[in-house]
């Protein structure tokens, strides 16, 4: 049952290569991403933004670390000058902005690299190292082609440690997924459990500052990976669904 995590000895092979430098064709995929999407806010939306805003871009999460699964996307970090955005568009949050945004672009591509999703947030560029600095998280610059942050293993003592208590979240995680199938919850309900769930894996990340990975994440992937994640969200679109279909 708790074979859902595995924690590996190496980095994703088709992203990084042996010596953990980044495959340059996933880099150049990426960039050229970047483009596209910048293009897109600037000409498209017409955002005060541009390519020359660009401070950095940074691949980080679990695919850049030894914990990454099957559901691992590419999470990228756009560090922007932000101030002629938030300049003109005073008191818009500007993160949910760029989140609707990135939805109604992508649906314009089939984005994938390697069979993973590409994940892209902004970050303002004064908020860049606080960020770097308040989180064991790790960080490749692809502008820089380089490390800001790298990868160091935890021992097995480390990974034993924590799975053990990793197995005793996911219990509690697994129990409540399948009351919300049993008990035929409303979608709402539902993609609020979903919601706050995503919250938590974050939270028990960004609340640790010694390791990096908490029992908080591992649980978390250990449920997801048993895809009982997957079969809530179907089901709360089909309930949801419902009333928008005439047979």
């Amino acid at each position: 049952m708790f074979n859902h995590f595995q924690y590996h000895t190496n980095l994703f092979p088709k992203i990084w290569n042996h010596d953990q430098t980044l495959n340059p064709m996933v880099r150049q995929s990426l960039l050229l991403m970047i483009k596209e999407y910048m293009f897109y806010l600037a000409r498209v939306v017409k955002l005060p933004v541009s390519e020359s805003d660009i401070q950095d871009i940074i691949l980080h999460g679990s695919i850049t670390n030894y914990y990454w699964d099957k559901h691992s996307d590419i999470d990228i970090c756009l560090v922007l000058d932000l101030s002629k955005l938030r300049e003109k568009l005073s008191g818009i949050d500007d993160f949910f902005l760029f989140q609707s945004l990135l939805h109604s672009w992508e649906n314009n591509f089939y984005i994938s690299i390697y069979g993973r999703n590409v994940d892209i947030w902004l970050l303002d560029e004064k908020e860049k190292q606080t960020y770097l600095d308040n989180t064991v998280d790790t960080f490749y610059s692809l502008l820089q082609n380089q490390w800001l942050k790298k990868p160091s293993r935890m021992s097995h003592n480390e990974i034993k440690k924590i799975k053990k208590i990793a197995r005793k979240k996911y219990r509690v995680i697994m129990r409540q997924c399948k009351h919300l199938i049993k008990t035929n919850q409303s979608p709402i309900v539902i993609d609020k459990y979903l919601i706050d769930i995503r919250n938590y894996r974050s939270n028990s990340s960004h609340n640790s500052y010694s390791i990096p990975l908490t029992s908080g994440v591992m649980a978390f992937k250990m449920a997801r990976n048993t895809g009982i994640f997957h079969k809530l969200r179907r089901k709360a679109k089909k309930e949801l669904s419902k009333q928008f279909i005439l047979k």
